[in-house]
């Protein structure tokens, strides 16, 4: 079946691309309608799909031809029972997108949580999702509908569907092809108590594996199959953890098929965000503070204090024993007699360009005397001398130099003095470390502060940043450290600080790992112990049996530690993309030109020569290479795509005293016929490179008596800046990034690019 692949006012259609559906009618796709805010009071709702009891599968393509259902259940005798749920299983979406969210949107507004929804099965057996106005939701996995087939047909056989609707409507939105249109259910089943063992055989063969259902009908007794049942034991009794103690592997084995869609699906049922009051700025800036961004500084303050508003979103909750009370952690269970500290950092993961620095350097400013008090504080404990030096400031590390520029621009933007900024970076950076006392924050990058603590574990040197106990530690791009073999990881993990925090919008990219690296730094007992967070999240995650509970748990941190909150989520405008139609001038089609055709008649030399180097120049080097010079049109030079060793040759003082003739062309390397040494071509570059004409065709001709030219190869590889001598091979080796592109030039692209940029630069929002 084929759709449209546009991505404009075009309508797309939800389908399968790998298999026709017999009797689908397809429906388009409104892609305008994900651009309808969702509402903040979108809940959990539950869904129900019911099959009548008794479904006779027809033979041939069903078309649009309704199927037989026969009720057969008052024939039947036996009590229905709950088996249990199967969690997040994926369900494909069709329909037309404003509609589906209308549905969905209706079943809140009319208080409707759980709603029936008849199951339709295709000619080839999918079953598909109905609302009962015959509206489709989408279709069950090819897995689900080989597991049902065999039931379905069962007396009293009937599912139930759970589903978040916020993570509903998400996916609706984040659907920008049809491939992506899915989202995953929790379906609750029902059946006869007669039935349980059949049912329970039929899943398992299809490792599908029922877990305590989240909800259940009212007056409806749970009686699980898979659930082994054995004399004077309770059901709670069943769930064995493992042993704590176990080999922590840096691969976790949670990844699987449709781990990014269950990650999307936890951040989005995160409800921290709503529960947040919208916190003043501090003297020094410059403006207000954009709503969601004074939430997060409450989000922040109320982490660094422990006095956290809301009791639901602590990991450690009152329980009363008697007459007196302990406290029990959430996960794992541990219980004590006196409140737990919940102080110390977490992470801010909102999406990228929500102004996640500017709230930190907010923050900073707003604990100024805070910091000041603690330093004293800290000071006066007994054995503060040989403790390591507290010191007031807040230590940044980013990753690169560039991003140092990013925060002290941010200062100078936003806060209007009051606040004195360290750049701890360059070969003088250690002068500085006497004075840290003056400064209110302290900027270094990830490179210089694990190539220092690696020097002082070797006993090669000094890192002075690890000498100091901080006021606060803050990681940009956090996700760096996410692999705990790094240096990086190391580095940061061994710092002290009275808090922690971690800025990424994507704090778990590849695995939960990534979390539990993030957990080690921010030392969240006792999960700073990554066989304590694998043995409590990640590896019951991996397994299917426990997958449900290791997501309650996930969920239950990252409510504690973490905000995460999507542009959509807080009303932001969204991305705006404009389509702009740029001609080259005819310089730069000429140079384009000459380019193109200089890479043909290399690949075509390449054809049919075996190369044992694997760096074979190929297509996909053309096309980048074209590709860069629409970007950067002429100020690119000619030959900069060939490969470097070519000047590497010609320097050689041995290659160059013995070349008395070549065969084949520097640039293109065509042969050419044997060239005596007192014929070949005199550049003002005195090099030895043999050009055929196409590659000497247009290189510049040099002002003297002998009207000498250029040698193109040598004017594209050495940069203009060497022009009229030989480098050494040092110097060329040392060539620094700013000789790639031409010192003189024009680029089309760039300067309508920058006419944008300045047309809307007083209008452009700006979050930090």
């Amino acid at each position: 079946m084929s759709f449209n692949h546009s991505f404009g006012d075009q309508d797309l259609i939800f389908v399968d691309q790998l298999e026709h559906i017999p009797g689908l009618d397809a429906t388009p796709f409104d892609q305008a309608s994900f651009l309808q805010p969702v509402p903040d009071d979108v809940g959990l709702s539950g869904t129900s799909m019911t099959s009548t009891p008794g479904v006779d599968f027809t033979d041939g393509p069903v078309g649009n031809v309704g199927v037989l259902m026969v009720d057969v259940a008052s024939s039947e005798q036996g009590k229905q029972v709950c088996y249990g749920m199967l969690v997040h299983e994926k369900v494909k979406l069709v329909g037309k997108g404003q509609e589906l969210e209308t549905k969905i949107l209706a079943l809140k507004d009319n208080n409707q949580h759980i709603h029936t929804l008849s199951i339709q099965p295709s000619g080839d057996g999918s079953l598909f999702l109905r609302f009962p106005d015959g509206t489709d939701l989408g279709y069950l996995s090819r897995k689900m509908e080989q597991a049902l087939e065999a039931l379905i047909c069962l007396p009293l056989f009937e599912i139930d569907a759970l589903t978040n609707l916020n993570s509903l409507v998400e996916s609706l939105r984040r659907a920008g092809k049809p491939a992506d249109a899915a989202t995953r259910v929790s379906i609750n089943v029902y059946g006869r108590e007669y039935d349980r063992d059949e049912v329970g055989r039929e899943l398992s063969k299809k490792d599908l594996f029922l877990q305590h259902p989240d909800d259940c009908r009212v007056g409806i007794k749970y009686d699980n199959p898979h659930i082994l049942r054995l004399d004077g034991m309770d059901e709670t009794d069943t769930e064995d953890e493992e042993d704590v103690n176990e080999e922590v592997s840096e691969t976790t084995p949670e990844r699987d098929e449709g781990f990014g869609e269950t990650m999307a699906e936890v951040f989005n049922s995160l409800q921290r965000g709503d529960h947040l009051t919208e916190l003043g700025g501090s003297e020094t800036l410059i403006r207000t503070l954009y709503r969601h961004q004074g939430e997060a500084l409450d989000f922040m303050i109320q982490r660094e204090t422990g006095n956290i508003s809301e009791d639901k979103y602590r990991l450690w909750q009152p329980k009363s024993v008697g007459r007196g009370q302990l406290y029990c952690h959430v996960i794992t269970g541990n219980e004590q007699q006196e409140q737990p500290d919940e102080s110390g950092g977490g992470i801010l993961a909102d999406e990228m360009g929500m102004g996640k620095s500017l709230t930190t350097l907010v923050l900073t400013a707003k604990t100024l005397r805070e910091a000041r008090q603690w330093v004293e504080e800290t000071k006066a404990l007994p054995g503060a001398s040989l403790a390591k030096t507290p010191s007031r400031a807040t230590l940044v590390i980013v990753p690169s130099r560039v991003l140092i520029n990013t925060w002290e621009r941010e200062i100078d933007d936003h806060l209007n003095g009051g606040m004195k900024m360290m750049r701890y970076h360059g070969r003088s950076r250690k002068e500085l470390v006497s004075n840290i006392d003056r400064y209110d924050i302290v900027i270094t990058t990830y490179n210089t502060l694990a190539k220092e603590h690696d020097a002082k574990i070797l006993g090669k040197g000094q890192s002075p940043l690890h000498d100091f106990a901080w006021y606060r530690v803050v990681l940009d791009e956090a996700h760096m450290i996410r692999r705990r073999s790094t240096t990086f990881h190391r580095a940061v993990v061994e710092l002290r600080a009275r808090s922690r925090w971690c800025l990424s919008g994507t704090p778990i990219q590849n695995s939960l790992g990534d979390l539990g690296s993030l957990l080690a730094f921010l030392q969240l007992k006792p999960f700073h112990d990554p066989r304590n967070f694998s043995h409590w999240i990640a590896n019951p995650f991996g397994v299917r049996a426990t997958k449900r509970k290791a997501i309650e748990r996930l969920t239950y941190l990252l409510e504690a530690v973490c905000l995460r909150r999507t542009i959509e989520r807080v009303n932001l405008p969204g991305q705006r993309s404009e389509l702009r139609r740029v001609q080259f001038t005819p310089e730069e089609r000429a140079k384009y030109e000459l380019t193109r055709k200089d890479m043909k008649r290399f690949i075509h030399q390449q054809a049919g020569e075996y190369n044992q180097q694997a760096e074979t120049f190929g297509m996909f080097q053309v096309f980048l290479q074209l590709r860069s010079f629409c970007n950067h049109g002429t100020y690119q030079p000619r030959f900069s795509w060939a490969k470097r060793n070519l000047l590497e040759d010609e320097l050689d003082p041995v290659c160059s005293m013995t070349r008395d003739s070549l065969n084949r062309c520097s640039g293109c390397r065509q042969p050419l016929p044997v060239m005596p040494h007192g014929r070949r071509p005199k550049y003002v570059e005195s090099c030895k490179h043999v050009l055929c004409d196409d590659c000497s065709w247009g290189s510049s001709i040099q002002s003297d008596p002998e009207e000498r030219r250029h040698c193109p190869l040598c004017e594209s590889l050495r940069g203009s800046r060497y022009r009229g001598h030989i480098p050494t091979a040092s110097n060329q080796r040392n060539r620094s990034g700013a000789d790639y592109l031409n010192a003189d030039g024009h680029s089309s692209k760039m300067r309508v690019l920058i006419s944008d940029v300045q047309r809307d630069i007083g209008t452009t929002k700006r979050y930090g």
